[in-house]
């Protein structure tokens, strides 16, 4: 089954497929420092189209994910994490430790005005 999505046909009656249909999906793996090395995600990434390779693509993409979502405590929502992809192997994307950051939201809770 293929998603495809059509469009207004223009005047040469073709139709267009949708942009995800283009992609080559990658499984996100965690850095080992951080509790072992498991799989949080899917990454898309352009197909290999000639001399410029599929895998250059998401190679050093920077990946930002919630701390909650990796721990499973609720209370730790307002961290972020960022991982930078080094190496792919197949479909799979290993990272490294690349930066933590507080949200939005956390960071003016702790600036209001009182």
């Amino acid at each position: 089954e293929r998603l495809e999505m059509k469009r207004r046909q223009g005047k040469k009656g073709k139709s267009d497929k949708h942009s995800f249909l283009k992609k080559t999906w990658y499984r996100l793996h965690t850095p080992p420092s951080l509790e072992g090395c498991r799989n949080i995600g899917w990454i898309p990434g352009n197909k290999t189209i000639g001399e410029k390779l599929a895998k250059d693509n998401v190679l050093n993409k920077i990946c930002e994910v919630s701390y909650a979502d990796l721990s499973g405590d609720n209370s730790q929502d307002w961290r972020k994490l960022r991982m930078q992809v080094e190496q792919v192997e197949g479909n799979n994307l290993y990272t490294s430790f690349y930066g933590i950051d507080s949200t939005k939201e956390a960071i003016c809770k702790i600036l209001k005005k009182r």
